[in-house]
């Protein structure tokens, strides 16, 4: 999580969405130092108490009402995106084209927990026609800019 909260220091996304919202977490820590956020979105395909835990740690940070879809493509089509981030590349290659679309001209598409799935981060550099960085960190951050 110290990932989030310093790239929050460093980064003004007004349009972020988080393809796997779940406890808020992520999502505080990164809210934390980033004040430039207007249109937080987030896709949650857990329990409705996972949902409500955290609406409830964002709210801790971020005053703004938050927006939470079930329906991945109905988030994605809903603006356009600065700041993109997910741990599941098996989601972000479905979406992919979906996602990119999408995505305002200089933004980032972050994929955390990647260390042990560069070959699927390899298939989506080709899908999208970008290379990604790659930042060491306990389980591995790839980062694709438009």
């Amino acid at each position: 999580m110290p990932f989030y909260y310093h790239l929050g220091k460093y980064i003004s996304p007004s349009n972020v969405l988080n393809l796997d919202f779940d406890s808020g977490v992520k999502d505080l820590c990164f809210l934390t130092n980033c004040k430039s956020v207007n249109n937080y979105v987030g896709i949650c395909s857990y329990s409705d108490l996972i949902e409500k835990l955290g609406r409830y740690n964002v709210r801790l940070v971020y005053e703004k009402d938050i927006n939470i879809y079930k329906n991945i493509l109905e988030a994605v089509e809903s603006n356009h995106w600065d700041l993109v981030f997910s741990e599941n590349v098996d989601t972000v290659l479905k979406y992919s084209k979906d996602v990119w679309q999408k995505m305002s001209q200089d933004g980032l598409l972050i994929i955390d927990r990647s260390y042990d799935k560069q070959s699927d981060i390899e298939s989506l550099s080709k899908l999208i026609n970008r290379e990604s960085y790659y930042v060491e960190g306990r389980y591995g951050i790839n980062i694709f800019v438009k």
